[in-house]
């Protein structure tokens, strides 16, 4: 499997000659892309022996590519030899906000490259071999590491987006017992649920895209100050959308229908919905920072007990199997409180991470 490097901010170094002298200065990449016209052509080998395989270990990417001693890049003490015959180029990129170095080097002549990076994320740091394929600069994973790590971040977080959202669309299954007209109150304040969790998740977005920037150059006070400019925004925005909602509760039914049993079921349950942005605030933008650090299973077992424990069981219990069975209210009750609780515990695991960081 291979990666496209077409993302990254680049500009050229310069390549080192074939032949030894100072390194050739070469346009940057407008683009971002690295450009095959931009790699110096090969030289024509008179020994197979001058082509080597690039090291693998990690300590090649210790080159010097601004070395200034007659334009002979010197390695550290320890570090595997490697001849300028094999040293096809060296770029600055930026990824993933760091700023790093990169090296692609020639293992047998027309054949493919290797490369080693210095300073790189370690998605990048791991993936060492790379080809210039058309105008990309391509990375294989050709052991599954880069794929395998994707899977162990990506899936938790899908799963964890799949029980929140089916936590309440699923209630709407189980209402359904209960009536034409309470089915369709129910839906005009899912529908008002909807539109509002759109605030929360556009700043749990942008935070995440902050922090993840932030904790890539591992800057941990910028993504602290990321994570705190999120949760001040949605709180208080949520906040006040919530009171919004309370005072403009009959206006806003009275929009969707002119029934009034449908009307008074809607309003009997549209107080939860106006209760709970905050905490609906605090853990959407909780969870996305988290996916900023990389931290996604616990907190996709956080939306399970939450969600599917508290907000659908417990809302199963007490709309049907409570000593006063409350219908509807029941789930969104349930609802409330299981986002309540998501809050403080995806709040509490939100702070150990910014502090392991920043002792890190």
């Amino acid at each position: 499997c291979a990666v496209a490097l077409t993302g990254c901010q680049s500009s050229r170094f310069g390549a080192l000659s074939p032949r030894g002298g100072q390194p050739e200065p070469l346009p940057a990449t407008p683009s971002g892309v690295v450009q095959q016209s931009q790699l110096p052509p090969p030289a024509t080998p008179t020994d197979s022996s001058q082509f080597p395989d690039a090291p693998t270990s990690p300590d090649m990417a210790s080159l010097d590519p601004n070395a200034t001693d007659g334009g002979q890049a010197s390695p550290p003490a320890g570090a595997p030899s490697l001849s300028q015959n094999s040293l096809v180029g060296s770029w600055n990129v930026n990824a993933g906000g760091t700023s790093c170095q990169m090296f692609l080097t020639l293992t047998s002549y027309g054949g493919g490259s290797r490369g080693g990076t210095r300073g790189c994320p370690g998605n990048l740091a791991d993936l060492r071999i790379w080809k210039v394929a058309g105008s990309q600069l391509v990375l294989s994973d050709p052991d599954g590491t880069q794929i395998a790590r994707f899977l162990r971040l990506g899936l938790p977080a899908g799963l964890a987006i799949l029980v929140e959202v089916t936590s309440f669309t699923l209630m709407a299954l189980f209402i359904a017992q209960l009536g034409a007209t309470v089915v369709a109150g129910h839906r005009i304040v899912a529908n008002l649920a909807a539109i509002c969790y759109m605030l929360p998740l556009a700043l749990a977005i942008a935070t995440l895209a902050q922090v993840g920037h932030a904790a890539g150059a591992r800057d941990w006070r910028r993504a602290q100050w990321s994570i705190n400019a999120g949760l001040l925004l949605a709180g208080v925005l949520s906040a006040l959308l919530g009171l919004l909602l309370w005072m403009l509760a009959a206006p806003l039914t009275a929009a969707y229908t002119d029934d009034p049993a449908v009307r008074a079921v809607a309003l009997s349950l549209l107080g939860y919905v106006a209760l709970y942005q905050v905490f609906d605030a605090v853990q959407t933008i909780a969870a996305h920072a988290l996916r900023g650090y990389k931290i996604t299973f616990v907190p996709m077992l956080v939306h399970v007990v939450c969600f599917w424990g508290v907000g659908l069981f417990g809302g199963w219990w007490l709309a049907f199997h409570a000593s006063r069975p409350m219908g509807a209210a029941g789930f969104w009750l349930a609802s409330l409180l299981g986002l309540a609780l998501a809050s403080m515990l995806l709040g509490a695991l939100l702070r150990h991470a910014v502090k392991a960081a920043v002792r890190s």
